[in-house]
């Protein structure tokens, strides 16, 4: 993705979480690349996100922090094993800390089981 070159791996199954929709949308609907990322947020289902999952190779998915489990549960139900085959980049990793008072239940979601690898960028 434009300006996440070093941090996220083109070849390489990846899930983005954000902490804001405009964010994923920045990151989805603007881009001027050729690399295809599925944006979740509020009305993508899950069905949406076993479709591109089944249609594209490398994953590239980003995701608000809310929709993570969500993105997690519908790779599951088609066999992907994100824990196991994807990498997690954290975006505005200090607003996870920062927003823990109000969001508790969208940042305890990152700490249930961790996926193979996070990184983050601040």
């Amino acid at each position: 993705m434009r300006g996440y070159r070093t941090g996220y791996p083109q070849f390489h199954s990846n899930l983005i979480a954000m902490p804001y929709v405009a964010l994923v949308k920045n990151k989805t609907v603007c881009r001027t690349d050729d690399i295809e990322v599925l944006g979740v947020y509020e009305d993508i289902t899950e069905w949406d996100i076993t479709q591109f999952a089944r249609t594209h190779s490398p994953l590239k998915i980003a995701t608000t922090y809310d929709s993570l489990p969500r993105v997690v549960s519908a790779l599951q139900s088609i066999g992907i094993d994100p824990y196991k085959e994807l990498f997690l980049l954290v975006d505005e990793w200090h607003v996870l800390f920062n927003s823990y008072s109000f969001r508790h239940t969208a940042i305890k979601n990152y700490w249930q089981k961790p996926l193979n690898s996070i990184g983050q960028l601040t």
